[in-house]
Parts: structure tokens; sequence; C-alpha cells
């Protein structure tokens, strides 16, 4: 590989508001993979509502159709919290320092990047690439005042170093969200054109099946 892409999240469920927006990316960023990395303890999210084997089968069906996607399952077998620091050297241990890694993340994730478990050394272990999205305001990489990393609008530069650069992509605007997606469930909306056009017919499917998210609220 010449460059590798991480994107992680819950995925409570998996939907186009992650595929679309990542998919835009690679293709503009020239990544040849991109490791979808769904977190077990997420810091600063609330416990995921569908379980593990659910979430993953759910992202399995729906990077079938995505060949440059894959799992990487790292944080769902390591115990404790999902601290993103601990992922990234992780990475680094399994693919030395020269490798140009991209931590992709959307605007609203990067808006509250100092409040991660050790921030200020992520830019040492990989490239920040932020993905604008609607009705999220993307806050300056200055604003947080780190000395580690320098904003760049070259893509050929997130290619000739291994890590350290701040760099924001645009992408089609998709106001699709998780939380709107598991309300429409709970209410078995499962008629609903928008909920068609949120999530691949394949996760519909097996949400249904598993009868996923019906009563999350009283779980939750």
């Amino acid at each position: 590989m010449q460059s590798l892409g991480i994107f992680g999240g819950t995925f409570d469920p998996v939907h186009f508001g992650h595929l679309n927006p990542v998919r835009e990316t690679a293709s503009a960023l020239g990544l040849e993979q991109v490791r979808f990395v769904p977190a077990a303890n997420p810091p600063h999210r609330s416990e995921p509502v569908a379980n593990t084997h659910d979430r993953l089968a759910m992202i399995r069906l729906a990077l079938k159709d995505y060949p440059e996607f894959r799992i990487d399952e790292r944080e769902l077998n390591r115990t404790g919290s999902s601290y993103t620091i601990n992922t990234l050297e992780s990475f680094r241990a399994q693919f030395g320092d020269n490798l140009p890694i991209m931590m992709l993340v959307g605007a609203d994730v990067f808006n509250e990047f100092n409040t991660w478990h050790q921030w200020q050394q992520i830019p040492d272990l990989a490239h920040i690439i932020v993905m604008t999205r609607p009705g999220y305001p993307v806050v300056d990489a200055s604003f947080f005042e780190n000395p580690n990393w320098k904003i760049s609008k070259n893509v050929n530069d997130l290619h000739s170093q291994p890590q350290g650069l701040v760099f924001f992509q645009d992408v089609t605007p998709i106001n699709i969200s998780a939380t709107k997606i598991r309300s429409l469930l709970e209410k078995k909306m499962t008629a609903d054109t928008g909920l068609s056009q949120a999530l691949p017919p394949s996760v519909i499917e097996y949400i249904k099946l598993n009868n996923l998210y019906v009563n999350h609220s009283q779980e939750h």
C-alpha cells in the first residue's frame, strides 16, 4: 500500500452518511484502502444500541459494494475504552513509520477534537482529514494551538509525508444521522422512503430480520 485511510465510529447502524462521504474522500485523495474501525467502548458517546455481532454484520453487508473499504476489528478486540490514540499506535506498529495514514473525521467530530484523550499526540501518528458535514461549521485547526500539525491544501503533501497535516475535504452534503434512523426504526416506519435513502437495502433487510432498534429507547 502507498496510503491508508482510517474511519472510526460506532456504526449503529452504518449508513450512507458514513459511506458516501468516505467514498468521495477516498477518491479525491487517492486512498487505496480505507479501514472502517467500529468502536467497542466509545469514550465520548453512550454505549451502542446494537451489539457487536449485529454492528459487524451490518458493516460487512454495507461494504460488499465497496472493494476499497475493509472492516478492522482491532478496537473490538481490545479491552477498555476505544481511544483513538491507541488505535493509531496499533496501526503504526503494524504498518511502520513511513506509510501515509489518513484519519477521516466529520466536521462535527473535529470541532470537539481537543476533548479527545491525548489529542495533542494524534498528529504525530496520522494526517487528519476533515470531511465537511451539513450544519456543522468547521473550526480552523489553529484554534487548537497544536504545534505538531499544519493545514495543507495540497493532496500531494498528504502522500509525501506520513503524518502531521490537517486537510479539509468538501463532500456532497447528506443530512443523515444514526440517531434519526434509529428513531424511525423504533416507530416501525419501515415503509418510510427516507429510510431506503439512508441505508443500503441489505442493511435494512438485516435490521428487519433481527428486529433491531425497535425497543431501544426502553433499553437506553
